[in-house]
């Protein structure tokens, strides 16, 4: 079973000090007891450095969990009845769909994305990720779910993101200065999201980006519309080949 990455400093200091500890040994031995202390004393901080590492490695802060009521839309004065079908404007990519009050994107099959009750208050279910845009401070720790929402149920997994309610239409995550999430439920059957999802489990997942376009393994749309009208009701699929369809439920 390969190692955990994020265990790798810890290995490191761990060898380290038992290399100095065998160190100060043979200089005690030797009777060069400056030089033996110092290099002990160094050992012990080594070893106390990757104690402490170790023990907050392991520990895991229990889930903030956030209830929220459906988005009710912005502008309620449009009927579902005078609008065409389902649009979802996804990173800036408007696609038209037929109408329905319950829309599921996945990737491979995989659902990623849930959307109830989008006649009236939407309620959403998802992964969020924290987008990975290289410019992380640790290179080889792996990206991860920065949260977790269900049926607008949120339960926060990443140190400090912040889940907001901005108004009675939008939902907001955010860590620090960084949104990971909006949604925004513009009318009954259109809903507006710009962020970051997880797609699968745990470490083996992968990030659907919705702020620029939508990007996925695979595959990417620019801005613009996208019609999949004709092609009826069901699950919208993004697929590795890079094309986007839809698979009746």
């Amino acid at each position: 079973m390969p190692m955990n990455p994020e265990r790798l400093p810890l290995l490191a200091l761990l060898i380290a000090a038992v290399f100095l500890a065998g160190i100060a040994v043979r200089d005690l031995m030797a009777r060069r007891w400056m030089g033996g202390m110092r290099v002990g004393a160094i050992a012990l901080i080594a070893l106390a450095l990757a104690f402490v590492g170790g023990t907050r490695l392991g520990r895991k802060e229990p889930p903030r969990i956030t209830r929220l009521h459906g988005l009710v839309p912005s502008n309620p004065d449009v009927r579902p009845s005078d609008s065409v079908g389902t649009q979802l404007v996804l990173g800036g990519v408007t696609i038209a769909m037929a109408g329905q009050d319950r829309c599921v994107l996945a990737f491979e099959g995989a659902p990623f994305l849930t959307l109830d009750s989008l006649r009236s208050g939407v309620l959403l279910t998802c992964r969020v990720a924290i987008p990975d845009d290289g410019r992380g401070p640790i290179a080889w720790r792996r990206p991860s779910p920065a949260a977790w929402i269900s049926q607008n149920v949120i339960f926060t997994e990443s140190q400090g993101v912040r889940s907001s309610r901005p108004n009675p239409h939008s939902l907001a995550l955010r860590q620090g200065k960084d949104e990971l999430l909006r949604v925004v439920h513009l009318a009954p059957g259109r809903v507006e999201i710009q962020g970051a999802l997880w797609s699968g489990n745990g470490g083996d997942g992968q990030i659907i980006d919705l702020r620029q376009g939508i990007r996925w393994p695979g595959g990417s749309i620019s801005k613009g519309p996208v019609d999949l009208t004709q092609q009826g009701p069901g699950m919208i699929d993004l697929e590795r080949n890079g094309s986007i369809r839809i698979v009746p439920e």
